[in-house]
């Protein structure tokens, strides 16, 4: 993963990233080797009482390279991107099977500068990343790996 801050899950069928960060001020800017650095996250996350997850995040983040146009994110394997969007409009992004390759990237409208902010917002949604422990608790996978430590 190469981030000291991360949620995550791992059991013997199914593992992924719910969100990882670097400590503040621990590395210079550009230095970290990631395409980019988020400065500001939003979530907006729904369970059901199925035990479905349903998000939206909104994320604000800073070019780290020249001309990027392909910005990688990860996210937990379960969890299926919906729609991506600035400013209102679609925006194109590539996400495999979940059993192939869990992360997605999101195809920029035109290359950013170094330097260069932009925020998207990301629809996603699944089954798998909660689970129900009797009539009335849910629990993350995420939530019960951290526990069981």
């Amino acid at each position: 993963m190469g981030e000291e801050v991360g949620l995550m899950t791992y059991d013997e069928n199914q593992y992924g990233i719910w969100s990882a960060f670097r400590l503040s001020g621990r590395h210079k800017r550009g230095t970290t080797g990631s395409p980019i650095s988020i400065e500001h996250q939003q979530l907006d996350t729904t369970i059901e009482k199925n035990a479905n997850l349903s998000g939206k995040a909104t994320t604000t983040f800073v070019s780290q390279m020249n001309g990027l146009r392909v910005v990688p994110f990860d996210l937990f394997r379960a969890l299926r991107v919906q729609s991506v969007t600035a400013d209102g409009q679609p925006l194109p992004f590539i996400q495999e099977d979940k059993n192939d390759d869990a992360d997605f990237a999101v195809i920029l409208p035109k290359p950013l500068a170094t330097g260069e902010k932009f925020t998207i917002t990301t629809v996603y949604g699944g089954k798998e990343a909660v689970e129900q422990r009797g009539q009335r608790q849910l629990l993350s996978r995420v939530a019960r790996e951290l526990v069981s430590e």
